[in-house]
């Protein structure tokens, strides 16, 4: 039963166009950022393809999944830097809460990706009042 229930599940899962999949994995994932052990393998049993077809949805579309994931766990860092109602966060509390086990990592990658550190973003948000940066 298990294996015709399995086999069914994987049938329909075939019938669904690739954008229709790559927004439910990408659904998926925003479900699961604040998950430091989310992986492919997750996300594509989750949604009920194979590992490797949830690789070439996302580079189809653009970013690689990693990259993808990255991404997002840094938008909303910054999102969560500049929040006055958090200002009491650490910098590796904000790490943690966004999927990061390394803050070092995050404060690196936040630099790459904002031009500033992570620090440097929430003295600057504090300095405007709270108001987020244009």
């Amino acid at each position: 039963v298990a294996l015709a229930l399995g086999g069914m599940r994987h049938a329909a899962v075939e019938t669904v166009p690739p954008p229709a999949l790559l927004q439910l994995a990408r659904d998926e994932v925003e479900r699961s950022l604040d998950d430091p052990a989310l992986t492919p393998g997750v996300v594509a049993q989750r949604v009920g393809i194979s590992t490797r077809y949830l690789h070439r949805l996302f580079s189809d579309a653009g970013p690689s999944f990693g990259r993808w994931v990255l991404a997002r766990r840094l938008e909303r860092s910054d999102l969560a830097l500049a929040d006055p109602a958090r200002a009491h966060w650490t910098i590796a509390q904000v790490a943690f809460e966004h999927g990061f086990t390394d803050p070092s990592y995050f404060a690196r990658t936040y630099k790459a990706r904002y031009g500033m550190t992570p620090r440097e973003r929430r003295a600057d948000t504090l300095n405007r009042g709270g108001r987020p940066r244009t």
